[in-house]
């Protein structure tokens, strides 16, 4: 199982190098072999070893460099700051000289462009700017201590099972883990000065406690590259007619989702009312990843990624630096 699931996540290759950037070397040496010199043929296999090289130790190599070149930000920037840079909002062009020497505010990359989370067109169900859907659940976990190591392997067997019949469908899932603290107190005035007391100190007493929060996220993509090109070109009512019927699948992949998950304690994240007002503790969560700080989301007609990601972050080669509106 464990094979099977590593070679899902390996990209399609030939003997060991993968075809996407194969075929694109191959193609540019093809091409200006035909329009110079049929001598630079002979670099193909030259090319070839040179990639199989490459990924021999770290398949993935060619796809960290993909998404090393889309988080680049921006050159300036980055070297002021001396680290990669996104800022949580656009600033424009200030007539102030010094200022903009100083700051470079409207040369900042920004992290809006990277946010993959537009609106909620269900519940439960987040629409990202590419038409892509997602839902997310928090597993709060089953008992496990009393049971058998049999039924523990017909768990993970089933759960296994599940994640393979999605095989073959546009369909992905996003496992996390956060680590956080919490406090847990049980104080309650009884009435006895005393005994109030002493619960008071106790408790006082009792640092902060760790755990560990689990959450999955899947996220399905009912529109390949071909039908988005073909949808640009549709009206408004059929792109329309064409989203609630991708939102229907998704429907019923979380509804199978559900029942299979049901075992674990699964919550599914979405929108909530307090007062007059909604939100969503399934954007409070994707705010969580980007910022590493819960706060509440509020849902309006504003798209997500213009309220999301209140915060600065710098990347270095080994180290990452987040700081928030509120000083941290």
């Amino acid at each position: 199982m464990a094979k099977l699931l590593k070679a899902m996540k390996r990209p399609a290759a030939l003997w060991g190098v993968p075809m996407v950037p194969l075929l694109a070397v191959t193609g540019v040496t093809i091409i200006v072999a035909i329009w110079t010199s049929p001598v630079l043929l002979a670099l193909l296999p030259v090319e070839f070893f040179l990639m199989k090289s490459l990924t021999r130790k770290e398949p993935m190599r060619f796809n960290l460099i993909a998404v090393w070149l889309r988080v680049r930000g921006s050159p300036i920037a980055n070297r002021l700051f001396g680290a990669t840079t996104f800022m949580p909002v656009e600033h424009e062009a200030v007539d102030i000289k010094e200022f903009i020497d100083a700051m470079k505010l409207n040369q900042c990359a920004t992290i809006k462009k990277y946010i993959p989370y537009s609106s909620h067109i269900h519940q439960h169900v987040v629409r990202s700017p590419k038409s892509d859907l997602y839902c997310t659940w928090e597993l709060m976990g089953t008992p496990f201590d009393c049971e058998s190591d049999e039924s523990l392997q017909f768990g993970t067997n089933q759960l296994h099972g599940l994640i393979r019949s999605f095989e073959g469908m546009p369909v992905t899932f996003y496992i996390h883990n956060d680590r956080n603290t919490f406090t847990d107190n049980l104080h309650k005035d009884s009435g006895n000065p005393y005994a109030d007391e002493v619960s008071r100190l106790y408790y006082a007493s009792v640092g902060l406690f760790r755990r560990n929060r689990l959450f999955l996220t899947v996220c399905y993509r009912p529109f390949v590259s071909l039908e988005k090109a073909e949808r640009k070109r549709m009206k408004d009512s059929q792109k329309l007619k064409e989203l609630d019927g991708a939102l229907l699948e998704m429907l019923e992949i979380k509804s199978t989702l559900d029942t299979a998950l049901s075992r674990y304690g699964a919550r599914p994240l979405g929108t909530f009312t307090e007062g007059s007002a909604v939100f969503s503790s399934q954007l409070a969560f994707y705010e969580y990843l980007l910022t590493h700080q819960w706060r509440k989301v509020r849902v309006t007609r504003t798209p997500a990624y213009d309220v999301m990601g209140a915060a600065a972050l710098f990347f270095s080669a080994e180290s990452g630096q987040i700081n928030h509106a509120n000083g941290t």
